[in-house]
């Protein structure tokens, strides 16, 4: 339902209009500055941060790659306390089916629950609000806003409160009249969102008879999930006592108030478990005999398994970097935002003024942040590996001398004339005086034609006839 009871249309929906003074704006912007130095200093932390978590982790994926030893599927004292690599079938799981915790869902499932993980995911149908607004600035540095308001049903992760909405249920300036009905209601019980691990030495590989490795609960999400299986009749919950639970898919169930439709406050669920079998899932594994370090539900070598997560901390360290990256550019932008906003109060010519600043703001920002990112960055890695910490430095240096060279150009610009040098230089231009001489109007030749003649000099020149001027006359022509 794109645009409830026919609101949202831009002509004739829910539109509001704001007003904002400049001093209001200034006010905000000023605001901003305290909001964007936490954001430079912030990302002045994460960086460094960054730097120092992602040197330790390659220094112990270092570690781990040259003392992990193979180890089988049977533990042996030997290896207790060292690195080791086993690639075995899980022979132990958790049932999930006995699990207080499940049956406190009052759902009966069919066939067993046995694995490593129970989810739960869920979303609740309810209405929800769409916001669309455009501004322009006013005279005085001001700026009014026009939001227009649509509203539909839809599914949502969480309950939405109705009561924040703008028009409903509460009337406000520029909403349309009616929609009593958009009003959300119900909520999503705990229990139908969650996600149960095994407990602790619940699950194992390795060999029935001889012993097995043991997993902890923070290893345990490296196994793959499938639909938990449901009967298809209708069932009722005591978490939603008012509402029927009926399959709406594999391992889906929707718990609906009226039977074949959606309702505001139906809840649809999905419930996943582990897929392992016994004797047959497979389970690699770099652990140090006693601690869980590496999982894999892929039968990989320990090499591999490193070098996946060597590219796994590899591929974080950069995702943060650039966010630390956008963050210190973010700030800056809100330190320098009342610089650009000063020009708007300027009648005809503010805003104009105020983009240009503004432009030449984030340009001179972005400079900054990205010579401040690598220095930063540089300087965690000093302590690391010197070399590639003195070239980050070196980059920064780089970016720094690039801003200073742009800025020495265009402030010196042969082409932009000095306020102390006159605009026209060189000897004056000369003046060329118009002379007269005497033309005879040739045979048919009429007033008001051109004619060709020898000027001084011997230069051809266009006169015009005269009026009243007759065949074979003399007349007097400037050229």
């Amino acid at each position: 339902m794109g645009n409830a009871f026919g609101f949202g249309d831009q002509n004739l929906g829910n539109v509001s209009v704001e007003h904002e003074s400049f001093c209001q704006r200034l006010g905000g912007a000023l605001c901003g500055v305290c909001l964007g130095l936490v954001f430079f200093v912030g990302s002045i932390f994460l960086l460094g941060w960054n730097e120092f978590n992602y040197v330790r982790n390659q220094a112990v994926l270092l570690k781990v790659g040259k003392e992990t030893v193979i180890a089988g599927c049977t533990p042996q004292p030997s290896t207790s306390g060292s690195p080791i690599w086993a690639s075995c079938e899980v022979q132990q799981t958790y049932d999930f089916g006995m699990d207080s915790r499940v049956k406190d869902i009052g759902l009966t499932f069919t066939g067993d629950l046995e694995g490593a993980v129970f989810q739960a995911s869920s979303e609740i149908y309810q209405w929800k609000e769409d916001k669309q607004c455009s501004s322009h600035s006013t005279t005085g540095g001001g700026k009014e806003k026009v939001c227009t308001y649509d509203y539909s049903l839809g599914w949502a992760s969480s309950p939405i409160d109705s009561s924040t909405f703008y028009c409903y249920p509460t009337m406000r300036s520029g909403c349309l009249t009616g929609g009593s009905k958009i009003r959300n209601s119900g909520t999503i019980p705990q229990q139908l969102k969650t996600t149960l691990s095994a407990p602790d030495n619940s699950v194992g590989m390795g060999s029935s008879k001889d012993g097995m490795y043991l997993m902890n609960r923070g290893q345990l999400d490296v196994f793959p999930k499938q639909p938990a299986q449901l009967p298809s009749q209708a069932q009722v919950s005591p978490l939603l006592p008012n509402k029927q639970a009926v399959v709406v898919g594999p391992g889906k169930v929707q718990f609906e108030s009226v039977s074949g439709q959606d309702s505001v406050g139906d809840v649809r669920t999905t419930f996943t478990y582990s897929a392992i079998q016994k004797g047959v899932t497979k389970v690699s594994v770099i652990a140090k005999q006693g601690t869980m370090l590496f999982g894999s539900n892929q039968a990989m070598g320990g090499e591999d398994m490193i070098d996946e997560k060597s590219s796994e901390n590899g591929a974080m360290v950069m995702i943060l970097r650039l966010v630390g990256f956008v963050v210190m550019l973010l700030g800056l932008q809100l330190v320098t935002g009342p610089i650009a906003l000063m020009p708007q109060v300027l009648p005809c010519v503010g805003e104009l003024i105020g983009e240009v600043v503004g432009a030449a703001l984030c340009c001179l920002n972005f400079m900054i942040s990205l010579a401040l990112s690598f220095t930063v960055i540089g300087a965690a890695w000093l302590m690391a590996r010197p070399i590639f910490g003195i070239v980050l430095l070196l980059a920064a240096a780089a970016v720094v001398f690039l801003a200073h060279s742009l800025r020495k150009k265009y402030r010196n610009n042969p082409r932009s004339p000095r306020i102390d040098e006159p605009f026209m230089t060189g000897a004056a231009p000369q003046v060329q005086v118009a002379q007269q001489v005497q033309v005879t109007c040739p045979p048919n030749v009429q007033p008001g034609q051109f004619l060709l003649v020898q000027g001084p000099h011997g230069r051809q020149c266009q006169v015009q006839v005269p009026a009243g001027v007759q065949p074979g006359q003399v007349f007097i022509a400037n050229v």
